[in-house]
């Protein structure tokens, strides 16, 4: 210690707190709220606009594509395969979305144009308690990607693949997967439906001479 001589012995050192990187001495916290009070969620990006609304606990969703001069279109197209299940996994992924890393001084991060560069994410809580606006920008490093919160202090998050993906998604992320003919016919490959036909058992010898 300083201006002593003394040199001394100490339990439970950890190397880990006087070595941290400077992004583990930060809040990682984005976002965090419960998932079953969410009412309504958005996703827009470079394909168009995702629309989900719940009501009674179901989710129902549309989607406007976008046209060729890049505006959105004005009606929903018909979306049969709509998966319900694909939202709450976005609502999984955000009610308590957490930094992997933070924008360094002067890098690319593509949030200014997000649906150009990513997607945008607008979240809306029941009884008006709260909403969120995420943008979604270019990529870091492998497949995670910048993204700030509107209303914030204008930090620039550096979020998991697995959350940045939903602002990204187009159609398919969001509807049940085809069933394939392929898949199908090995599916009744499988099962004929019915046990198969015994051959007949050859007539065993008699071993006694007919007695």
């Amino acid at each position: 210690m300083a201006d002593k001589d003394v040199v001394y012995t100490v339990k439970g050192y950890s190397s880990y707190l006087f070595a941290r990187e400077l992004k583990n001495w930060r809040d990682t916290d984005v976002l965090k709220f419960e998932d079953g009070n969410v009412i309504s969620a958005e996703v827009e990006n470079d394909k168009g606009k995702f629309s989900f609304t719940k009501s009674d606990d179901k989710w129902s969703g549309a989607f406007y594509p976008r046209k060729k001069d890049g505006d959105l279109q004005e009606k929903p197209e018909k979306w049969a395969n709509f998966d319900e299940a694909k939202v709450k996994d976005l609502l999984r992924a955000y009610k308590a979305l957490k930094a992997t890393d933070f924008a360094k001084d002067g890098a690319d991060t593509g949030v200014a144009e997000p649906l150009k560069t990513g997607g945008v994410v607008r979240l809306k809580l029941k009884d008006d308690a709260a909403s969120f606006t995420l943008s979604v920008g270019k990529t870091q490093e492998g497949t995670n990607r910048y993204l700030v919160k509107e209303g914030g202090d204008g930090t620039v998050f550096v979020v998991s693949s697995w959350a940045a993906e939903w602002a990204t998604g187009d159609l398919a992320k969001f509807s049940k997967p085809d069933e394939k003919k392929g898949d199908k016919d090995k599916k009744d490959d499988a099962d004929p439906g019915g046990m198969p036909e015994m051959p007949e058992m050859p007539e065993m010898p008699d071993m006694h001479g007919g007695r």
